[in-house]
């Protein structure tokens, strides 16, 4: 091949690889850009349903508050303690942002401690309302029950439980079965910290049943009403 020839053929493949980016250049600037946009397009729209799923509009939420806000009350004046304390937890970690929130949280905690006797799940619930309602309007109440669970001891679930039990016995109005069970549970507590606690509730029953038994002897027009 002479030296003419060669330059020819090179000047040849030098246009034609020009020709060839300005072709590859003309469908990039046709084609590609839309596709990004498209694909751009598609993961805003899968953006915004992973959004509606996991963090939907003020107003669903809303809803679902007070949804569950009202199964929760329904379940506890029905004595469904389980399905109580489920919604009211529900309200009080998942949705921290709503009216009933604090209230959520510390009825759940309640319900745990006094009618569930779960003492992990009521000493969690308490320590979550502590920590986001450290001034909240059951701050004192909480306090105390706090307190009062730091005397169970690793174990003691079912000591929890006994003294559960003699509080819905109290709360029922049978004031002498409940006082017998905490006269128990006051023997084999003996010397520990949770006698004086449990000495005061034997205290509260005696008096809840003198009232009780006053009310019952009166002619007050509320008895008759009753």
């Amino acid at each position: 091949m002479t030296t003419a020839s060669l330059s020819a053929t090179l000047e040849d493949l030098r246009s034609h690889g020009v020709e060839e980016r300005k072709r590859i250049e003309e469908v990039n600037r046709h084609w590609t850009m839309p596709m990004i946009w498209e694909l751009v397009a598609l993961v805003l729209n899968v953006a915004g349903i992973m959004i509606w799923v996991y963090a939907p509009p003020a107003e669903l939420r809303m809803q679902h508050a007070r949804t569950a806000y009202e199964i929760a009350v329904r379940a506890l004046r029905d004595h469904d303690y389980v399905t109580a304390r489920h919604y009211y937890r529900y309200i009080g970690t998942q949705l921290p942002e709503d009216y009933h929130a604090e209230e959520a949280t510390y009825t759940a905690g309640w319900i745990a401690l006094n009618r569930i006797g779960d003492v992990e799940g009521a000493r969690a619930l308490f320590a979550q309302y502590i920590a986001r309602h450290p001034d909240g309007k059951y701050a004192d109440q909480v306090r105390e029950n706090l307190d009062f669970l730091s005397m169970i001891k690793p174990g003691g679930e079912e000591l929890a439980r006994l003294i559960v039990a003699a509080k819905i016995l109290r709360d029922r109005g049978q004031f002498a079965e409940a006082i017998a069970l905490t006269d128990r549970l006051i023997l084999t507590t003996r010397g520990t910290d949770l006698e004086p606690h449990l000495l005061a509730l034997k205290k509260g029953m005696e008096d809840d049943q003198i009232e009780d038994v006053q009310f019952k002897t009166s002619d007050s027009p509320l008895r008759n009403r009753r």
